[in-house]
Formats: C-alpha cells, structure tokens, sequence
C-alpha cells in the first residue's frame, strides 16, 4: 500500500486501513503540516511501516514558495580550482554526491538544494548523485549536466575554460531558415564521408555535395533537429537504430551519437562547438530544434528519479497528461521546471552562440515560459509550432497560435500556409497547383494577417520533417516534377519567414513514408546524387533565394490564377503550372 502526501497537512490511501502517525490514529487522512526533508512514515496498527509519498503536494502554492530556488546557480562547476555540485531536490530526506570512487552526503539549504563543494578542479570527473526520497534509493543524474556518459548513464564535470571552444556570433538577420538532421547530411554511401552520422560530417564538402550545397544555396540559417541527448539510440551502437530525436533524457548534455568518440563525453562539446563555427564563418547561422514538451521516458529520467512528480503534468488521479501523444508532458509552468528551460536555452547561447530555437510542440508548453527565454536571451531567433494540443495546460496559457496577442514576437510554423499553398499533409492534393488561387491562398502569400499581426511571425513552409516530402506528395498525385517549381517559389517569396528541408530543392523523397522518424537510414539519409538529377530545379530555389535578397520591397499581384512578384531587379511570375523568371 502507498500512502500520499497530495494536500497540506492532509494524506491519502486507497486501502480501508487505519494508519497511525506518531502513534495518533489519523482521522480523515488530516496530520500536520509535514517538514519536507525529513523521514515520515506512518504505520497501522500490526506496526508495519509505510513511508509517506510526496506526490501532489509538489503542484501546490505552498510548495512553489518555500522552495524558491529560482536564483540558485544548479549542476556541477568549476570556480577558482573549486567544483561546486548543487542539485534541487526538496522532497529528498538525503541526497549522496558519488563522485571519484567517494559518497558525500551532500548539505541540505531551506530552499531544497543539496550541495557540496570540493576544493578541486574535478574537470573530466564522473558523477552521480544518489537520492533517497519517497522510500526509494535513487542513483540518477544531474539534471544540468553539460557532459554525460554514454547512453545517460553518469554525468561529468566540465571546465568550459580547459575546453577553449572558438565561438563567433554573427550579426542577426532573417532570410530562409534550411532544416536538416545531423546523422542524415553525411550517410549516403556513394559519397565518401569521413565522419558519417556525426557533427563533424556537417563540415565536409564533396563538389556540390555536404556543406557546399548549404553554401551556395543562399539561404541564411540552417536549423538542426534535435541535437541533445535522446532516448532511443545506443550511443555506442548508434547503426543499430535509427531515429530523428525528438525522444530528449537529457536537454544540456548533448548527443553522443554524433560524436567521433562517445566514450570521450567532452569531444561532443568539442565538435558541436566546431560545427557551429564553421557555418558561422560563412555567415550562416545555425538554430536548433528543441522538445521541452515531453521526455522519451519518465521513470527513468533525471526529473522523476531527483523530484518524483513534478515536472510533469498530471490529472487529478495522478495519471501523465498525454497531449504530446507521447506519453507525457513536461509542466513548464512550474518555476523550476521553467528555470531548467531557460537555462538550458541560455546555456546554448553562451556556450556555442546558437543562432535561434524551434520549439517542438510550442502549444504543450506555457506562454509565461517563452516570454522568459525571450528576455533570458533577447537577440536570439524564437519560433515553433504553436499548434492547439488537448494537454494538462488551460487553454489560456498555452504558447499557441490562438496566443499570439500574448507572444508578440514569437513566430509560429502556418499550417493554413502549409496545408492550403502546399496541400494537405495526407497528399490528397497539391494546394495551389490542383486548386489555383483561392482568398486564403491569396491571404496566406501576403503574410496571412487574418492569423498574425506581422508576417515576420509566419513561417511559412510545405515541408519538414514530419509527413510527407514535398516530392512524395508530387508523385501521388501523379503530378510532373515540375510542380515542386511552382511550390518551391511560392514558399520562399511569399510574405513571412521561408523554411525548407533540406532537399526539397533537389526533389528528395522517403519513398512514400508518411512518418520516418525511426526508419532506416536506406529512407531517411540525403541522396546527394538527386543534386545533379534534378539540378536544374535546385538552380531555381537559389534564383528564387536570390530575388528574396536582392529585392528587399518587392510587390505581390494576383492576375486571374497568376503570382507576379515584382522587384527592382526582375521579376517572377507563378501560375499553378510553370514559373517565369522575367530578366531585371
């Protein structure tokens, strides 16, 4: 039997047992407000022992105030040959730093912080932290680790000023933002790339092919799926399996699969950091796709195993809120789950100067948490899919689209966009070319301000990781090549914020799979040999990307079915079957 904590001063078991506390028969389940930290238990009346579970009172008020640990610096760090550990966990009654073959019981603060300093450079050291909460002994670990052992299984100190990473800014600006998966740029088996799957093969340029291509497409971001530690691949195994990444254990240490070497948990640092200065050296910037919505599993998480229950949403028989349809859902409304985002998204920055963040699921999450990433971290590019999702959130505080008056500047991915211009995600039509011009058609080319105040918010986009690639969709429909001309063009000089995948200029295909996120690599990887099959419809994107750049005020007219976009230097004209470039 479990006996809960859930309400001040007030227990709860399913059991039809009296429980004593202290000796004093409870009535009604009331007993005083419990202290957490310490060890309460009850017992019936036979003297068996039942230790009191902290579960809802975790969601309350009373909770959120006395263990304000907002302002605390949390994780592992090295100051002045000093390694500093502090880990929130306030309805732990002990928690162990086990480090270097030593374990510390570590000191309790009034606002549940359990820390220990060591006066030694620890950099490189493996740690864990052993929790003793609810009954259970718990060996997890750190939540705000920056390092981690392969497949999640210890975290690691790390002295940023030993890792002499070189990171450049570049100045901000807008342009069309090009998706891409890490793994997927470098597989393709007739190019012979040195660091296959890993984030140095982002770097590697064959003629056209690898990094090149970014190059002289001309757009001005790439966006890498996700990139920090995910679930569902072994780290050191990584062929065995395949998936896109959106299953995160850990959101400040990053992949190990992408790594030349998962067994040297700083080399990852190391190489991301490379990464993102080799596009930045070319002025292109480089956003990332963060999921703050949901986490591959919940028991065995960090979160769960260092404060059970809260940083999840759950109802009120304390079952996981499922809106992600991926089994749960991370309650960023809590203050400290909210601190944990925003210093997850600031530390990228600092650390690596990302350029922006897609969040995944935006909706799942609350407004009050992206506006506190936007002033955590004011210059940096925030946008995501603000879709209304059934979650455990009201509708209110939802980061979503029918929100936008509370998320000024936050962009959104355009589904009317997506689903009207390019066709609906099923591939049941192409949009535009089976349809011509329709008043939402029209309305979503001039920046759809029946959905935003400012069309910089649109993203407007016909393919992306998810469903189907634009070139499936053009075979089952049984269209001519031709038709990813037409939607290409509409997507990238329509009014908003361009956003591609990569390849849907060189017509690249997942052989008519609706939903690739965990098939092989034979589905998912670049076919680079498609560039030069059909180039002269990739050499169309850039001449669009290129009017975009050079025509910064360029008009939009609507002739019967006809798009004429019109700037000082030239202009192009789109019917539902063909484009025209007009010479300037």
């Amino acid at each position: 039997m479990k006996v809960f904590y859930d309400t001040l001063g007030k227990l709860t078991w399913r059991e039809p047992i009296n429980l004593y506390y202290h000796g004093v028969l409870i009535e009604n389940g009331v007993v005083p407000n419990l202290e957490l930290g310490i060890d309460h238990v009850v017992t019936d009346q036979f003297g068996t022992v039942y230790p009191i579970i902290y579960r809802g009172i975790v969601h309350t008020t009373w909770f959120d105030t006395t263990f304000d640990a907002t302002d605390e610096r949390l994780g592992s760090y090295v100051e002045a040959d000093e390694t500093t550990f502090s880990v929130f966990a306030p309805t732990a009654i002990a928690v162990y730093l086990r480090v270097d073959n030593a374990r510390i019981l570590m000191h309790r603060k009034d606002n549940g912080v359990y820390t220990h300093t060591i006066a030694q450079n620890l950099h490189g050291i493996i740690y864990n932290y052993e929790v003793h909460v609810n009954g259970d002994v718990n060996i997890t670990t750190d939540i705000y680790a920056k390092a981690s052992m392969p497949n999640g299984s210890a975290s690691v100190v790390v002295d940023f000023n030993q890792m002499h990473l070189e990171t450049n800014p570049i100045e901000s600006r807008s342009g069309v933002i090009l998706e891409t998966q890490v793994r997927d740029f470098s597989m393709d088996p007739n190019v012979a790339f040195k660091y296959r799957g890993k984030f140095l093969g982002m770097l590697e340029s064959y003629g056209d092919y690898g990094m090149q291509h970014i190059l002289d497409m001309g757009v001005s971001h790439i966006q890498l799926m996700p990139i920090n530690d995910f679930g569902s691949i072994d780290e050191l195994n990584p062929l065995e399996n395949y998936n896109w990444g959106y299953d995160p254990m850990q959101y400040m240490a990053l992949e190990g699969s992408y790594s030349t070497d998962p067994n040297d948990p700083l080399r990852v640092i190391s190489e991301f950091s490379t990464l993102v200065n080799g596009y930045h050296k070319h002025g292109i910037g480089v956003n990332v796709d963060v999921v703050f919505n949901h986490v591959y599993e919940v028991a065995p998480s960090a979160f769960h195993q260092t404060v059970p229950y809260y940083y999840f949403r759950y109802d009120n028989v304390f079952e996981l809120y499922n809106g992600t349809f991926c089994g749960n859902e991370v309650a960023s409304e809590r203050p400290m789950v909210r601190k944990m985002i925003v210093d997850a998204c600031r530390y990228y920055v600092e650390t690596f100067r990302i350029d922006g963040y897609r969040f995944d699921l935006m909706g799942i999450m609350d407004i009050d948490t992206i506006l506190a990433i936007q002033e955590a971290i004011p210059n940096t590019t925030l946008y995501g899919e603000g879709w209304h999702m059934a979650s455990g959130l009201p509708d209110s505080l939802k980061a979503s689209m029918e929100n936008t008056a509370s998320l000024p500047s936050i962009g959104h991915f355009n589904d009317q966009f997506r689903n009207l211009v390019g066709g609906d995600t099923d591939a049941r039509n192409l949009g535009y070319v089976d349809t011509g011009l329709t008043p939402l058609i029209k309305e979503s080319i001039l920046g759809s301000s029946n959905l935003f105040a400012d069309a910089a918010l649109s993203i407007n986009y016909i393919e992306c990781h998810d469903n189907y690639a634009l070139a499936d969709k053009v075979v089952l429909n049984h269209k001519q090549v031709e038709a990813i001309d037409v939607l290409n063009a509409l997507v990238i000089l329509s009014k908003g914020v361009p956003f591609m995948q990569i390849g849907q200029s060189f017509f690249r295909n997942k052989q008519r799979n609706h939903n690739s996120y965990n098939l092989p690599d034979a589905i998912n990887r670049i076919d680079w040999s498609f560039v030069k099959t059909y180039r002269d419809y990739h050499e169309n994107v850039k001449r669009f990307i290129e009017f975009r750049t050079k025509n910064k005020n360029y008009s939009i007219n609507f002739v019967g079915d006809e798009i004429v976009f019109k700037g000082t230097h030239g202009a192009i004209s789109v019917t539902p079957n063909n484009v025209i470039f007009h010479d300037e």
